[in-house]
């Protein structure tokens, strides 16, 4: 068990400041009061020394303390201290604040919070201690070494300001800032950042009519402009024309460190303040506590080097779909068509300063841009730059430009025009001139109903090439469009041409013939897979049944790869491209076995 005569020198000096206040609030969860003057003269312990500190503390007291302390010492808790903050930095904050021994002492006292603790958890208590100890004693090593930095505790005055808007509007919320660099003396005193609070007139009836009667004030946070330094503040005092406003413990209790480039909030609620008069000459000021300003000790983190892709380069549309790479320590993004490189994220993205939208900077990775965030759309036509800045924790902003071209397209492509040339083998060739730009997908469709149903069909796939020939899969009179898609999605439909096929469809006896355009198999194959030959075993093409059976077996993967041919040596062959024992076929030959397996569920025999 921890006692008091085995305090290090700096806990015992939290202990007698602290145990007359929190035994009571800590026992029944309750709000302890502090005075000015207690929160001017309290000295920081925290300093530069406290990294290594806080790492143990992590391992020893702060389990302990979550699982036996959180229904009072959360952050919704009534407790004064937040030692069992969901913020590890805050809870280890409140457990400097009020010592390990104070912390030890009511952990295994019965009377502190009956069922929660107790005896039962001295042993949990020893093994923390044993643990934290030593390290706790290198922190005062540490700190009596003169590495601790960051100078002295000292008071802070932020100036009067006077919020005009503010006044006899009802409910009119006014977000009051102090630029924290331009405040103080000496120098030393300084810290790049900004103070902000919330500030309302509060209405009541005074002789039955409703009048202002003093203020509420929330949110008390803090900003810095960068991580190289940080800023310890203890105890927030509010005055109105230099007299210190009542009723504001909550905020006389805030403490908390700021070093990062997110709002700080010191108290998150709000209080409310009466005053004999409210005047909208009234001038606000803010006081700390202390304060006390120290450089960082963890390394820097250096600015990233992050990659932009536009992944439609070419776009109709006002969306951009984008990709952010090597960005793992950014902590804000701003994608803009300015090339001009942001001081700060206190700086607008660029392009935003008048937009309605913010100053432009992002939370979150982007994975699409809205051009129309940036006003008119760039010129059709015309390649565009996007460019990328991302700041990470220290509000640091990659140096170099970072950037991806688009171009803006919603105009279609000249519309091909086709000629359908038809033979007996139920082929028809495409004759489709080029248009005028690029085009990176083609897609047609054929029919046997009229043109208004095949007219400004919707493609569901487009090839990369252009077609030359399209197997009809029916008889009779055809119905064939063809359309062409640009690269930045644009489509333009052909005319439709009407092809008269008198041949039907392409059955196994058509390509078993003795002769004819669609004599596939007895021109290419009988000689090695017909009757008596050496590969008939292999595939006895002479009867449908084991021709059928083979596609079936291993000619076919699946049936959505029915123009997939498996040759019996292994190769993989498509109609596109098959060769087997020398042989090549024409791309007429190719289509005709293609349109034979896909032109109905099972191929036709007669």
């Amino acid at each position: 068990m921890i006692k008091a005569g085995r305090m290090p020198k700096i806990q015992k000096f939290y202990f007698a400041v602290l145990t007359v206040f929190l035994t009571v609030g800590y026992t029944n969860c309750g709000l302890p009061f502090r005075s000015d003057s207690d929160l001017t003269n309290f000295a920081s312990s925290r300093s530069q020394c406290e990294q290594d500190l806080e790492a143990v503390y992590k391992t020893t007291y702060l389990p302990l303390i979550t699982q036996n302390c959180a229904s009072c010492h959360n952050d919704a808790g009534v407790a004064p201290l937040k030692i069992a903050s969901s913020d590890q930095s805050l809870a280890f904050n409140a457990f400097m604040q009020a010592s390990e021994g104070l912390v030890a002492a009511n952990a295994v006292s019965p009377s502190h919070a009956a069922g929660r603790t107790g005896p039962q958890l001295q042993g949990a208590v020893d093994a923390a201690h044993a643990v934290y100890q030593p390290a706790f004693n290198d922190y005062n090593t540490c700190l009596a070494s003169g590495n601790g930095g960051g100078g002295s505790s000292e008071s802070f005055d932020l100036s009067e300001q006077n919020f005009p808007n503010l006044y006899f509007q009802d409910n009119q919320t006014v977000t009051a800032t102090w630029d924290t660099t331009s405040q103080g003396t000496p120098v030393s005193n300084r810290f790049p950042g900004s103070f902000k609070m919330d500030i309302k007139v509060r209405y009541g009836m005074v002789n039955g009519v409703s009048q202002p009667i003093g203020y509420t004030f929330t949110n008390p946070r803090v900003q810095m402009l960068t991580g190289e330094s940080e800023v310890e503040i203890e105890g927030i005092v509010v005055r109105v024309n230099g007299a210190k406003v009542a009723g504001m413990e909550n905020f006389l209790s805030a403490h908390d460190v700021a070093r990062r480039i997110d709002p700080v909030i010191f108290y998150n609620g709000s209080v409310n303040a009466t005053l004999p008069t409210v005047m909208s000459s009234d001038r606000v000021s803010v006081s700390f506590g202390f304060m006390k300003i120290r450089a960082r000790t963890d390394a820097l983190v250096i600015p990233p080097n992050p990659s932009l892709t536009i992944a439609n380069m070419y776009s109709r549309a006002a969306t951009l779909n984008i990709s952010v790479g090597a960005d793992t320590t950014a902590r804000r993004w701003c994608l803009t068509t300015v090339n001009r490189r942001p001081n700060s994220t206190a700086e607008a993205c660029p392009g935003y300063e008048n937009s309605q939208l913010g100053n432009g900077w992002l939370t979150a990775r982007p994975s699409t841009y809205n051009l129309a965030d940036m006003g008119p759309l760039p010129a059709q036509g015309v390649s565009t730059p996007l460019f990328l800045w991302v700041a990470n924790s220290d509000l640091k902003i990659n140096p170099g430009v970072i950037s991806a071209n688009f171009m803006i397209d919603t105009t279609a492509p000249q519309a091909p025009t086709i000629a359908v040339n038809m033979t007996d083998t139920q082929i028809a060739d495409f004759i489709i001139p080029d248009v005028n730009e690029p085009i990176t997908g083609w897609c047609w469709k054929e029919s046997a109903v009229s043109d208004g149903i095949v007219t400004n069909y919707n493609c569901n796939s487009f090839q990369t090439t252009k077609p030359t020939m399209l197997g009809l899969t029916g008889g009779g009179t055809r119905y064939v469009r063809v359309t062409v898609r640009d690269r930045a999605g644009n489509t333009s439909d052909s005319a439709a041409v009407t092809v008269n096929n008198t041949l039907g469809r392409i059955t196994y006896v058509q390509l078993t013939a003795a002769s004819g355009n669609r004599a596939v198999f007895t021109n290419r194959c009988v000689s090695c897979h017909g009757v008596g030959q050496a590969a008939e075993s292999a595939w006895k093409l002479s009867t449908m049944a084991d021709t059928q059976a083979r596609i079936d077996e291993s000619y076919l993967d699946t049936v959505a790869k029915k123009n997939q041919v498996r040759q019996n040596a292994g190769t993989v062959a498509t109609p596109a491209t098959a060769t087997h024992s020398g042989l090549t076929l024409s791309d007429r030959e190719k289509a005709l076995l293609t349109l034979w397996f896909t032109q109905t569920s099972t191929p036709v025999e007669n």
